[in-house]
């Protein structure tokens, strides 16, 4: 089990960071343990959603499905490391 979250990238400066859309495409994918933290744990860092995944292979799936609910490749996901 990983702990992974949806990068702001620069992607969401033209386009809203829908949370709540995020959210709802991961539990979808089967994502779990669902909540918002502010971005590398730093309080003036936005907020961003973060998740458990099985593997690295469901973290493609996941992030897969968010490109697709987004219409974009540049939505990222990364292991949470802080």
């Amino acid at each position: 089990m990983a702990r992974m979250y949806v990068v702001y990238s620069s992607w969401f400066d033209s386009h809203k960071y829908d949370s709540n859309k995020i959210k709802s495409v991961v539990k979808k994918a089967e994502g779990s343990n669902i909540r918002l933290s502010n971005e590398y744990g730093w309080s003036n860092q936005p907020k961003v959603v973060c998740f458990n995944v099985k593997n690295l292979k469901h973290a493609n799936k996941i992030q897969n499905a968010l490109r697709k609910a987004f219409g974009t490749p540049y939505i990222h996901i990364r292991r949470k490391d802080w």
